[in-house]
């Protein structure tokens, strides 16, 4: 490792440690001041989506109105005076006076809110009060050798790099060695990336927006054709050989493109010769969804209720949208193909057709974790007696996927169902999950979503998976169980902010018992009761640690949840005698 990115490892290190809730450092790639001969410049921010009136951005911002500038219909460009201020980092420091709308939020909220994700916070997250000034540091940068300028941009959930790459007239090697980027194949989503640019291509294309308002519809129809003859010859010429492919995509993403084509179709081929339904059992299963028996809904599909082989089952139906799509639904074929356990939702069958693809799935009559945990379902308060079997149950299942080899990745309440008949659980949502090699890791070799706070913190940082991180995300789901509260909660105040050290705080200060969830205060009636569910809690923390090392395996965590539950049940039972 080189001195550069030591210094951008210590810097992260450095800043997660001073400000523990979710901040700008924690989702982006500090830029050191080193890598530029430059110390003041002018750098960029991308502002996503503005749907507010674009005047009131300068005046935020601190800049002059004709310092933002269109970059297509909803989004643009804002032109930031950069320094290095502090010697280490490039930013931009604004001074934010609080609003009447924003009392009550916290320092990252306003700089989530308002600045796209791309600023952090000077001072540690608290509650704000209306008049507060408060300091927010924007990330930017000053160029390297060959570019004019650089561009803080968030990544969403379908950015890739071939994509940004040509969005903003870059090179793709350069936005690789400026970000320190391992993998082309994998970036962050919702982490801030700096991407070298050339401001005058971006003039041209501000004054052809401009040009496309403003002119006559005669003008436009004639710039419309004389852009469209130089790019038929272009295409031309393009699609003569991969070795004259645009100049913003290198040969080693052609190739990469043509592997993805040839995946999907063994896709196709592969999940239509395992298909196990005849032609009128699919008629029928496409009859349920036409006839809108909806369920739910997850971020790639619906679910209906319907009835196949005389088992009621759910239809999770997902359009073929993206390359995303498929490859969830390949993954969770294969991986769940012949797998059978009590804990995690059975596969039936599935069908691929054009368009369109559907998983069928045993139906479980119940509700997600997360929906009795905010107290939206009809299943009635548990007792600590069944709290304790959900969360043994959970770990049953997530210890039988790692005895096969497998990471789920996303564990968190909205992947876990809770039968209302038996209050076992069953584990869904595959479609993210991983096989892994004899030792138990996994290097992403593309990008995986999930939901903060829930990730284990190695993932965070490198993009390493191992069984580690499904016990790092167990461990905060059975905490949100104890205490009936959610993962991160800006009430909770910065210093508790997350799950761990709001249970680590309350346990030190012996206010265990207050911190349990009002549905459980009055069943754990008794001193066992209530000790069985601090060790409970204890062994979550252990699960929850931010050292990987330092979290047990699964085999361990079912091993000392069974001996708790006996502990009790013959607690119980001895009370009854009496």
């Amino acid at each position: 490792m080189n001195g550069i990115s030591k210094t951008i490892v210590f810097l992260a290190v450095l800043v997660s440690v001073l400000f523990p809730t979710s901040t700008w450092a924690e989702t982006s790639k500090l830029l050191d001041c080193s890598i530029s001969s430059a110390v003041n410049c002018s750098s960029y921010i991308y502002l996503r989506n503005v749907t507010e009136p674009i005047n009131s951005v300068p005046s935020r911002l601190k800049i002059s109105a004709l310092d933002i500038s269109p970059f297509n219909v909803h989004d643009y460009l804002a032109k930031i005076p950069c320094s290095c201020s502090d010697n280490f980092t490039f930013s931009y420091r604004v001074n934010y006076t609080v609003q009447p709308s924003n009392v009550g939020l916290v320092l990252q909220e306003i700089s989530d809110k308002y600045f796209s994700h791309t600023a952090w916070t000077v001072n540690q997250s608290r509650i704000l009060d209306l008049g507060d000034k408060v300091e927010l540091a924007l990330g930017c940068g000053c160029p390297i050798p060959g570019w004019k300028s650089i561009i803080s941009y968030v990544v969403t959930d379908d950015d890739t790099l071939f994509e940004i790459t040509p969005k903003f007239h870059s090179n793709l090697d350069a936005i690789v060695k400026l970000n320190n980027i391992q993998d082309k194949r994998v970036i962050m989503s919702d982490w801030v990336y700096f991407i070298p640019y050339h401001q005058e291509k971006h003039h041209r294309r501000a004054r052809g927006i401009v040009i496309k308002v403003s002119v006559s519809l005669a003008g436009t129809i004639l710039l419309l054709f004389l852009l469209i003859i130089p790019f038929y010859y272009s295409c031309r010429r393009r699609g003569s050989s991969l070795t004259q492919s645009s100049t913003y995509i290198d040969n080693e993403e052609a190739q990469y493109w043509g592997e993805q084509r040839k995946q999907e179709q063994n896709l196709d081929q592969g999940l239509s010769a395992l298909t196990n339904l005849t032609y009128e059992e699919i008629i029928q299963m496409k009859g349920y969804c036409e006839r809108s028996y909806k369920i739910g809904q997850g971020s790639f599909g619906k679910v209906y209720r319907g009835n196949l082989k005389e088992k009621d089952v759910a239809i999770k139906k997902i359009r073929r949208t993206s390359k995303d799509s498929k490859r969830l639904v390949e993954n969770e074929v294969g991986l769940l193909h012949g797998k059978e356990h009590k804990n995690l939702v059975n596969l039936i069958a599935w069908c691929v057709e054009e368009h369109t693809f559907y998983l069928v799935y045993e139906y479980v009559n119940g509700c997600t974790l997360d929906e009795y945990l905010r107290e939206n379902s009809s299943i009635p308060s548990l007792s600590w007696k069944q709290c304790l079997k959900v969360i043994a149950s959970i770990a049953e299942g997530v210890e039988f996927l790692h005895l096969s080899k497998i990471i789920h990745v996303d564990i968190k309440p909205q992947n876990i169902m809770l039968d209302i008949r038996t209050n076992e659980v069953k584990i869904i949502d595959f479609g993210f999950s991983r096989h892994v090699d004899w030792e138990g890791t996994h290097k992403t070799t593309e990008r995986i979503t999930g939901t903060r706070g829930y990730w284990s913190p190695e993932y965070c940082f490198n993009h390493n998976l191992s069984y580690k991180h499904d016990i790092y995300s167990f461990g905060i789901v059975v905490l949100e169980v104890i205490t009936g509260q959610r993962h991160v909660d800006n009430a909770r105040g910065s210093s508790q902010f997350h799950i761990p050290d709001y249970l680590l705080y309350m346990i030190a200060n012996n206010r265990f018992e207050q911190a349990l969830d009002e549905r459980l205060k009055g069943d754990c009636r008794n001193e066992s009761d209530l000790m069985n569910a601090l060790a409970v809690t204890e062994l979550a923390l252990k699960c929850a640690e931010k050292d990987k090392e330092e979290r047990p395996d699964m085999g361990y965590v079912v091993r000392e949840l069974c001996l708790m539950r006996e502990k009790s049940i013959d607690i119980e039972s001895s009370e009854m005698d009496r």
